[in-house]
């Protein structure tokens, strides 16, 4: 038997050899470091897994970022584009209705002319009398008592329907009676 095998039949008696306190000491440190290690090492990976999905959310964040500048210009041009408009429109309004009012009053101008026209009589072939033209503050009772006849005959050689139709500029005929 060599010495391994009395070393192996001493063991777990009083008379077994004592071990090396300095190398189980040194192996237990080892043991421990490499506990050590494996733990770090968890960390490590830990750490760049935290790191990777950093990384991917400041990636999100510069993407966004730049969506939202995009959006900001494309809001910018809507509002310039929003006031361009808002002037055209008002400078066409505008046009349109200077144009209208321009046809608005011709056509009043016309009918009023036309008015004027069928209100006065053809001249009368066997009516004499005078022209008067109204000025302010004149009533057709005032004109027909300056002449001396009534304001039936006033409104019937005017065609008049109502006396209140009297403007000033108007030119009555005044029959003779």
């Amino acid at each position: 038997m060599g010495a391994t095998g009395c070393q192996s039949m001493l063991e777990g008696t009083p008379f077994a050899p004592k071990p090396n306190t300095d190398e189980a000491r040194l192996a237990y440190a080892l043991q421990q470091a490499e506990r050590d290690v494996t733990r770090l090492k968890a960390r490590v990976d830990a750490f760049e897994q935290n790191s990777e999905r950093l990384e991917g959310r400041i990636i999100d964040s510069e993407r966004q970022t730049r969506d939202i500048l995009k959006l900001r210009d494309e809001l910018q041009q809507i509002r310039n584009d929003r006031a361009k408009l808002r002037d055209e429109i008002s400078q066409s309004m505008s046009v349109t209705i200077k144009r209208m009012m321009d046809e608005q009053q011709s056509q009043t101008l016309a009918q009023v002319q036309k008015a004027l026209a069928s209100s006065r009589p053809a001249a009368p072939t066997k009516q004499t009398g005078y022209n008067h033209t109204v000025e302010a503050g004149q009533t057709l009772s005032l004109i027909a008592r300056e002449y001396k006849t009534t304001v039936d005959v006033v409104m019937k050689a005017n065609n008049l329907t109502n006396a209140n139709q009297l403007r000033v500029g108007m030119v009555l005929f005044i029959p003779e009676k």
